[in-house]
Parts: C-alpha cells; sequence; structure tokens
C-alpha cells in the first residue's frame, strides 16, 4: 500500500495526490474438489487539484479518479477426468473532472446573491475578452462513474477420444454520467473589461431552464445524470476429437447476446425522421445480436508414420 504527496508553485498551485495498493491471497484446500482460491484486491486513486491566485477563477479546477478491482479465480479437481473453473470479477472506475477550486459564497457574497439563476448552485462565467482570466464557472464537475460484473464458469471433460470443453460468462454492466453543458450555469461574454465595468454586455449564454416552453407543445428538461446499464451474456462448446492416432479435429459453438442500454428514467430521445417536427422519448433500435453464433472448425493431421510433421 502507498501514497503520495505533490505540490508545484508558480502563478498558480497543482497539488496531486493519490493511494494505490494490492491485497493477493491464495488457499490450496485440502480436499481437490474443494480446490484452490485465489483473491486480488487493487486499488488506484488519485486527485490533482488546480489553486488560483484569487478564489471563484474559472481555471481553479481540480480532477479526481478511483478505480476499485476485485478478482476471484476458484479451480477444483472434481474427478480425475473432471476440472471446474469459477471467476468472478468486479471493477469500478469513477473519474471526476473540472472540479470548481476555492469557491465563495455565490448566494452570499458580500451579501449579494451573484448567481445568473437561482437554479445553478454556482455564479457562471464572466468572460472579458481582452486576455484576462475568466472569473466563475460555466458548468459544474463531471462524473463517469463505471460498474463491470463478471460471472464466468468452465467445466473441462476428458474422454477416450475426446476433450470437451464447455462454459458461460455473464456481465452485468452500468454507467453513470452526470455531466453539464457549456452554459450549464451561464456566461457573460464582453468584448472589454473596460465594458464590463460599464455593465455593457455583448452576449448572455445560457442553457434552458426546466419548464420552459418549447415548439411543439414540449417544455424543457435539462437533464446532466444519466443511469445506463446493460449486460452481456456468452455460452461456449467445444470438442478436441480424435479420430485417429494423427487425426484431431476440433469444433465448436460460441453464442454471444448483448442486452438493449437502458436508462433508469427513460431520459432517452430520438428523431426517428428527418422531417419530424419533435423527437420522441424511449429507445427505438433493434437489437443485432439475437443472431450471433461463431461456429469453429479446424483439424490437426500429422501424414506418415513417424510423426514428425504437423498440418493444421
Amino acid at each position: 500500500l502507498g501514497n503520495g504527496l505533490a505540490l508545484a508553485s508558480g502563478p498558480q498551485n497543482l497539488i496531486s495526490d493519490g493511494d494505490y495498493g494490492a491485497v493477493k491471497v491464495d488457499h490450496q484446500f485440502a480436499d481437490q474438489r474443494l480446490g484452490f482460491l485465489g483473491v486480488t484486491f487493487n486499488v488506484d486513486n488519485s486527485s490533482r487539484s488546480t489553486s488560483a491566485l484569487f478564489p471563484g477563477y474559472e481555471n481553479a479546477v481540480g480532477e479526481l479518479s478511483e478505480k476499485y478491482v476485485i478478482s476471484t479465480r476458484h479451480t477444483s479437481v472434481l474427478t480425475p477426468t473432471a476440472l471446474n473453473e469459477f471467476v468472478f470479477g468486479f471493477t469500478q472506475s469513477a473519474p471526476t473532472g473540472s472540479i470548481p477550486q476555492e469557491e465563495p459564497d455565490w448566494k452570499n457574497f458580500n451579501g449579494v446573491d451573484l448567481r445568473f439563476s437561482g437554479f445553478r448552485e454556482r455564479m457562471g462565467e464572466l468572460r472579458y475578452g481582452d486576455g484576462i482570466v475568466e472569473a466563475g464557472f460555466p458548468r459544474d464537475g463531471t462524473t463517469n462513474a463505471r460498474n463491470y460484473f463478471t460471472f464466468k464458469d468452465n467445466l473441462s471433460l476428458s474422454r477416450t477420444n475426446h476433450t470437451l470443453k464447455f462454459g458461460a460468462e455473464i456481465n452485468p454492466m452500468s454507467y453513470d454520467r452526470d455531466a453539464t453543458g457549456g452554459s450549464w450555469n451561464g456566461v457573460y461574454q464582453f468584448q472589454e473589461f473596460r465594458r464590463f465595468l460599464r455593465g455593457d454586455v455583448e452576449q448572455l449564454e445560457h442553457d434552458l431552464l426546466a419548464g420552459v416552453p418549447l415548439a411543439g407543445g414540449m417544455v424543457a428538461d435539462p437533464v446532466r445524470a444519466f443511469y445506463l446499464s446493460q449486460s452481456k451474456f456468452a455460452a461456449y462448446f467445444q470438442d478436441n476429437w480424435k479420430l485417429r492416432q494423427s487425426f484431431t479435429l476440433n469444433l465448436g459453438l460460441r453464442y454471444e447476446y448483448m442486452t438493449l442500454i437502458e436508462e433508469a428514467n427513460g431520459k432517452f430521445s430520438n428523431l426517428r425522421n428527418i422531417t419530424d417536427p419533435v423527437p420522441e422519448l424511449g429507445l427505438r433500435f433493434t437489437n443485432p445480436t439475437t443472431k450471433m453464433f461463431s461456429p469453429r472448425v479446424g483439424f490437426a493431421w500429422s501424414p506418415g508414420a513417424n510423426n514428425q510433421n504437423a498440418i493444421r
């Protein structure tokens, strides 16, 4: 296990910190049927933050990365001709970026609410147009969290002329995305800093707020968080069939299937036709994986009596 800390000085201070490590445990049971068990756990976390000269500068942001991995493998000898292997795995990763640092109290800055919109937590951004560093944060931090599970089992059987192997794997996965657009909190644009001092605004950008009427009778519903899920399933069978001492036939079949992606709150929309006035809610895809069969055919042949050559 370990950790690290780094500090760099300059116009802005950059601070990096991290935790990392791994733990591995192996155990051989006395009974062969109970077999061998191996467990591994890895953690890799790191962070990076930028400290500006004054609080509230838009380039004073941080990053955070978290990753956890658990892997378990169990192998057991069921009989002298049967071997089973079970694998479980879990990976969780959650990188987060554009995290505002050293923020003032936007709701009460010397008794003044500086937020451009009361629906947002932050002030937004001021762009002065002549090289002065922007103030405020046009968007909030973004997080992309991913959970990936693996359940896999393989069984091998040895017979006189056959070596059989079959198994299955299931992979449930989820993906949580929490992100905002470029003008989520609002952006005031000025041509020059002196025009900012006079309150002479050139342009204001702001993402639509919830409830704003749109064309076709729709209303705005800004969504920053999506909770996606999907699962994959695979199964296979293979046989190394020894027809003769010098000729072995390799046969196999694999099938894979993946479910359509789902969003927990139904926040999918699609424009089905280019001429449609408004998009439709809901997923509009046909699953292309329902017939994903993969055959396998091969052979190994050793011509002649000395078996010194092989053709595969």
